[in-house]
């Protein structure tokens, strides 16, 4: 039935269908504007929650990312200032070797000596002026912790050493080296120094890399011990090497002399010269060199030519016995001290010529451990190479502020500092080179992350265009129908008037 009051409930009905296409298009329209799905927490609740989080996981990410770029920034300087450093120490072991050798003059060595002072100069030069952000890289200051992780609760600890001359070097321990009391034969000398040391002697060598046990047999001369040591050298770091020195620091009368010489040979070789003052030995020291492809022992005279060094690279003991000449000749051993200095031992034996007895004496050379890193041992015996008792022995540091190349043999002790400074190096080097790798992988796994974090926000926030697209079509279309609608609802009033004006009049 139709009714004026009707007209105005159809005509609500189409206004409401009016606002609610008006309010869809209206929606379809900012997305489609924005870009955005979820423009406010009305659009999506939960989605809007979930984006903001996101979001600030990826800004932590970014800043992770940059902190590791950095990192490796930092790495990189650090270790091509340690490969220029390596550079250095390999030439200062080229002057070491090129010192050692015996056909330098002092003034050579001089020369040798200015250089290395140079090139200490220019690595502590390096060590206090290589800086990234205003901050001292190789002075031992440097100890920064990175950032890897979006919520900044992880972090890699990045420190490095100082290698300023004072602070690299060599960690090293050094045998007694052991001179026998005068003996009355060669013989007796040899089996006195097969006495000294137990075959219950064994060392507990506690190194950078781990723990051994070294073991003796007993009577074992430096060289022995120094091999036996080196077995060990992977599982403790520690290397060891084996020289004795002696010195014939007198004759007390020239004439003829002989006397037997043992070196690296088990045979004995018979050494004989004939001088005229005690102020020369050179005929005695070119008759020691006469044998030297027998004992391995080599001489050399003294500035004053007065007295004559005697060194047997190998480490094998050094036997002088059965002195036969109208004169005395006085013998002490040479040691190398806690410096790094040679010293005499100061128990000099004087072996009696003209007696026929009192005449031998024997030498143990010295072993020297050495290793980049700080190391102990524990001897089982109170007989043995490193002191008279089972207490703990620990490795004493030497640096490169101690290189000395103005003698040959000071020059020839570089070798195991330098070698060791080299070591250092090349452990920072590895150490940096392994964090770079891993402050890389960092790098590519944190912007993995943030990618696909960043896909995630879109995923949830990007609106759908098709979608919309649709939903605007359709609501212009719907807002058409319901203009048209209101329109008939009008139409419906109007007809009702129409239809009532025929009744008047």
């Amino acid at each position: 039935m139709t009714s004026i009051n009707g007209s105005q409930h159809m005509a609500s009905l189409a206004l409401q269908g009016l606002d609610r296409s008006s309010d869809v298009m209206l929606r379809a329209m900012e997305k489609l504007s924005s870009g955005k799905r979820i423009n406010r927490a009305s659009d999506d609740a939960a989605g809007m929650a979930i984006n903001l989080v996101h979001k600030a996981q990826t800004k932590g990410l970014g800043v992770s990312i940059k902190h590791a770029s950095e990192a490796i920034s930092v790495v990189n300087l650090v270790e091509n200032t340690l490969g220029n450093v390596n550079d250095l120490l390999l030439r200062m072991r080229e002057l070491s070797v090129q010192a050692s050798a015996d056909i330098n003059t002092n003034l050579d060595r001089s020369f040798m000596q200015d250089e290395i002072n140079q090139i200490n100069a220019e690595i502590n030069r390096m060590a206090s002026n290589s800086k990234f952000n205003n901050k001292h890289l190789l002075d031992g200051t440097y100890n920064n912790n990175f950032s890897i992780s979006r919520d900044g609760d992880a972090f890699i600890n990045l420190s490095v050493n100082s290698v300023d001359t004072s602070s690299i070097g060599s960690h090293e321990l050094n045998t007694n080296v052991e001179i026998t009391s005068v003996q009355n034969d060669h013989a007796t000398a040899v089996n006195q120094l097969n006495t000294q040391f137990s075959s219950n002697a064994d060392y507990v060598l506690k190194g950078a890399n781990g723990k051994a046990t070294i073991t003796m047999n007993g009577g074992e001369d430096a060289r022995e011990v120094a091999r036996t040591f080196n077995f060990a050298t992977g599982s403790t770091g520690v290397n060891a090497s084996a020289v004795t020195r002696a010195k014939i620091k007198s004759v007390s009368a020239g004439g003829d002399v002989a006397f037997t010489l043992q070196g690296k040979e088990s045979k004995k070789s018979i050494v004989t010269a004939a001088f005229e003052a005690t102020s020369n030995l050179t005929s005695l020291k070119d008759s020691i060199n006469d044998v030297y492809g027998q004992t391995g022992v080599l001489a050399s005279l003294s500035d004053d030519r007065m007295s004559i060094n005697l060194v047997q690279n190998d480490g094998y003991n050094i036997i002088i016995g059965d002195v036969t000449s109208g004169a005395n000749i006085t013998v002490d051993a040479i040691v190398k001290n806690t410096s790094g200095k040679l010293v005499l031992k100061g128990d000099e034996q004087i072996l009696q010529g003209s007696s026929g007895n009192s005449d031998s004496v024997g030498i143990v050379g010295q072993v020297t451990l050495s290793s980049s890193k700080a190391f102990s041992i524990t001897p089982g015996n109170n007989d043995n190479h490193f002191n008279s008792s089972t207490s703990d022995e620990v490795s004493n540091f030497t640096s490169l502020n101690d290189i000395d190349l103005t003698t040959q043999l000071s020059a020839s002790m570089a070798m195991a500092r330098i070698d060791s400074s080299l070591g250092m190096i090349a452990e920072m080097r590895s150490d940096l080179g392994a964090k770079n790798v891993r402050f890389q992988s960092i790098v590519n796994n944190l912007t993995n992350v943030e990618l696909y974090t960043e896909r995630h926000i879109d995923i949830l926030e990007d609106a759908n265009f098709g979608a919309e697209a649709t939903k605007l079509a359709k609501s212009q279309v719907m807002q058409e129908a319901s203009t048209a609608m209101i329109a008939q609802a009008n139409n419906i009033s109007k007809f009702m008037m129409s239809f009532l004006n025929m009744f008047k009049g």
